[in-house]
């Protein structure tokens, strides 16, 4: 199998995007404080972009949080503990105008991660105690399945009136099979209260008959094996009636509720998932809840790659499903070719089927004005990414576009492993890094934008580095350079600027792609802060070329992948 990871500690740098552990410097024209500020400037210009229609309010910029646990025993040769856990927090830019939905964030995010610590402390003991059992009683090091517990979340909804994700666990502790399910959390963005059911759904007792009447019609086989239906009715009304259901979630286009293995089914019948729309029912809803009119939104899916996209709201999912398309001899460096859309009835559309991933994962755009895309972030060779765009409608799936984008990383902290990325929540401010082979291999980028058409396009004129992302990249010149001073829009304050040999340059940003690569700038930082631009071109013989000279003649310490 072709190689999948990258050369030394550039693997971390590219599976993490811009992830890195931030380090204090001291002051520079370039600080991260102003580029966050231009970035909050970016996303609120476009979000100024959107229709007349749509209510004003600031942007909601969501982040994913989450920390990896790992515990092997180098003396027995064994793996005991995987695991993760993930959170929602809102970005330091929102705290002015959600300060109630900031705060109840973070007090949710720190209560899950001293919640998981102490988890993953005790399953650690426990794995411990199970393997020095089995060797007790003769069984073989090695033979013991490590303990594994996963929980990572999806965000839905991100707008004025509320923030809704799901988590989706799962666990094996060294039972006969894991376990698995979906559980959601919804806050009122003004408030900053966790909603219960009742504060969404009118009638509780309606929507349990409503679930019940489509789990016998979508999960015929669970109702069916019962001697008296009527038991299932009661419980699940009694379930969604209580003041402790969550097992629930809002959509741009409706409400999700699940029934996870053992809730109403034995685990052989495995999750029901149920998803109600707000056109299809709108007697059902908290008016107060529902999307405000004209918003554009870009959604994960439920439970991963359980879609249950209904956007014109008749009650028939467009998309019920996205999977890696298997193909058994595909005679080359992996087993999936493409991927397979659900359409419903057991009807599937195969997409990109000349392009080889080995993960697909996707969300969906939904416009105001009717327009709805599927984004799919297919994962290559040496963890490269590329979002395959998809018209939705009419019955049909088509491609439109491809883009070398991923999710960007805010943060990530090597002493903790706690990291922080950005989800997509808004089409017109989306938060993307692309990846670069400029000076080394890297992923950069900003703010980005969807517009109805299925296009993704960049905000701004350049690509950024996260700042701990930088350290990595800091080139020591091995030859004298001359190029340009620049600030920090990229006027020249100081042109053929000499640099003599062992200066440190940090690769700061870079200009976008382009089809001319004598258009191409790539910006380094040095200890000052001062800004030094080098135009980056290509020769006849593919050469990489830094104002004129071999990129490899003037810099010794170059980090390219592959």
């Amino acid at each position: 199998m072709k190689q999948r990871v990258l050369a030394g500690f550039l693997a971390v740098t590219l599976v993490f995007g811009l992830c890195g552990c931030a380090k204090k410097t001291a002051e520079k024209e370039a600080s991260p404080k102003e580029v966050q500020e231009q970035a909050a400037e970016e996303t609120e210009t476009a979000a100024e972009e959107k229709t007349d229609t749509t209510e004003e309010s600031a942007p909601l910029t969501v982040l994913t949080c989450g920390k990896s646990y790992y515990e092997y025993d180098e003396e027995i040769e064994q793996e005991l503990f995987s695991g993760i856990t993930e959170g929602v927090v809102l970005a330091e830019e929102c705290k002015d105008a959600y300060p109630k939905l900031y705060d109840a964030l973070q007090k949710n995010w720190e209560q899950v991660l001293a919640d998981s610590d102490k988890y993953a402390m005790e399953q650690k003991k426990e794995a411990r105690t199970l393997y020095e059992e089995v060797v007790a009683n003769g069984g073989e090091p090695g033979y013991m399945n490590h303990f594994v517990c996963e929980n990572k979340v999806y965000v839905h909804r991100a707008d004025e009136k509320v923030l809704s994700y799901s988590t989706n666990n799962y666990t094996f502790l060294g039972g006969v099979h894991g376990m698995y399910g979906d559980f959601g959390d919804t806050f009122d963005a003004q408030t900053g209260e966790k909603l219960k059911l009742s504060d969404v759904i009118t009638d509780p007792k309606a929507y349990g008959q409503i679930l019940f009447d489509k789990v016998s019609e979508n999960y015929p086989d669970v109702v069916d094996y019962l001697e008296d239906p009527n038991t299932l009715r009661d419980q699940i009304v009694e379930e969604v009636s209580s003041p402790d259901a969550y097992n629930w979630e809002l959509d741009p286009d409706g409400i999700v509720y699940f029934f996870n293995p053992y809730d109403i089914a034995a685990y052989a019948a495995g999750q029901q998932i149920i998803k109600v729309g707000y056109k299809e029912q709108p007697e059902l809803f908290n008016e107060a809840y529902l999307p405000p009119e004209g918003r554009d939104y870009v959604c994960d899916a439920p439970a991963g790659n359980n879609f249950m996209l209904d956007a014109d709201g008749d009650g028939k999912f467009e998309i019920d499903s996205v999977y890696p398309h298997y193909v058994e001899d595909s005679g080359d460096y992996s087993t999936y070719a493409g991927f397979d859309v659900g359409i419903g009835e057991g009807q599937t559309i195969t997409i990109a089927e000349d392009f080889y991933l080995y993960e697909a994962t996707g969300c969906y755009a939904q416009f105001a004005n009717g327009k709805t895309y599927l984004l799919v972030d297919c994962q290559t060779d040496n963890d490269y990414h590329e979002v395959i765009v998809c018209e939705v409608g009419n019955g049909d799936v088509r491609e439109v576009g491809r883009y070398g984008v991923t999710p960007r990383y805010e943060s990530y902290e090597e002493e903790s492993g706690i990291y922080y990325a950005y989800a997509y929540t808004d089409p017109a401010a989306m938060q993307m890094s692309e990846h670069f082979d400029r000076l080394s291999t890297y992923y950069a980028g900003g703010t980005y934008r969807m517009t109805d058409q299925g296009k993704i396009e960049p905000l701004g004129d350049y690509a950024y580095l996260s700042e701990g992302n930088r350290d990595y990249f800091v080139l020591t010149s091995t030859a004298e350079i001359q190029a340009d001073i620049v600030d920090e829009k990229g006027g020249v304050k100081e042109s053929d600027a000499t640099f003599p040999e062992g200066t440190h340059f940090t690769i700061y940003r870079t200009s976008y792609p382009s089809d001319a690569w004598d258009e191409c700038q790539v910006d380094c930082l040095l200890e000052d802060g001062t800004i030094v631009r080098f135009n980056y071109t290509m020769d006849s013989d593919g050469n990489r070329l830094v104002n004129g000279q071999n990129e490899w003649d003037i810099f010794d310490n170059l980090l390219y992948a592959g």
